[in-house]
């Protein structure tokens, strides 16, 4: 996908609010906050993760680790894996 940021949040936006998972006010708001941040996608699947657990302060953080973990976490694995093999292949 070619554009960055401003692509992928509008075909986020369309994927969140329209099916109803998110409000268009709160879609927009964590947007704005996250815009000052880099890593657009990475940071917005973690106010997505707070907002998933709505509840107690605690739950929120919660939802917010385990959405940095599910976005993070499979990338690290398949670098890991790919570890051992290295040497083998960059001759």
């Amino acid at each position: 996908m070619f554009g960055g940021g401003p692509v992928v949040s509008s075909l986020l936006q369309r994927y969140t609010v329209e099916p109803s998972w998110l409000f268009e006010r709160e879609f927009l708001i964590g947007l704005a906050l996250i815009q000052s941040l880099p890593g657009l996608n990475f940071n917005l699947s973690g106010y997505f993760g707070a907002l998933a657990l709505c509840g107690p302060n605690g739950q929120r953080l919660l939802g917010s680790f385990l959405a940095y973990v599910g976005i993070f976490f499979p990338g690290l694995l398949l670098k890991n894996a790919m570890i051992p093999y290295w040497q083998w292949i960059h001759l």
